[in-house]
């Protein structure tokens, strides 16, 4: 039941709603919904938006526990170029 109310939540999502995908994320992983959770925050990343940075945080964040530590590092090491660059401008 939980995983069908995720890919439900996901249908009444509008394709542009960043901050809706982002918290359908965070809501998949404290479900234990981790592949869901990763293609919503991959879904964020796509979209010009403003929680792009937390997106990218979780998604790295998902990553490290599914044990893939080599594309969590590239995502966090991304991460910081991009605040760093925010603080220069």
């Amino acid at each position: 039941a939980i995983q069908l109310d995720c890919k439900m939540n996901v249908f009444a999502l509008a394709p542009d709603d960043a901050k809706g995908h982002l918290a359908l994320g965070r809501w998949c992983v404290a479900n234990g919904m981790i592949v869901e959770a990763r293609r919503a925050f991959e879904t964020v990343l796509t979209m010009a938006s403003t929680v792009y940075v937390e997106a990218k945080f979780e998604l790295a964040r998902v990553l490290e526990k599914r044990g893939r530590l080599k594309d969590a590092i590239a995502h966090y090491d991304e991460l910081v170029r991009k605040v760093r660059e925010r603080q220069k401008n």
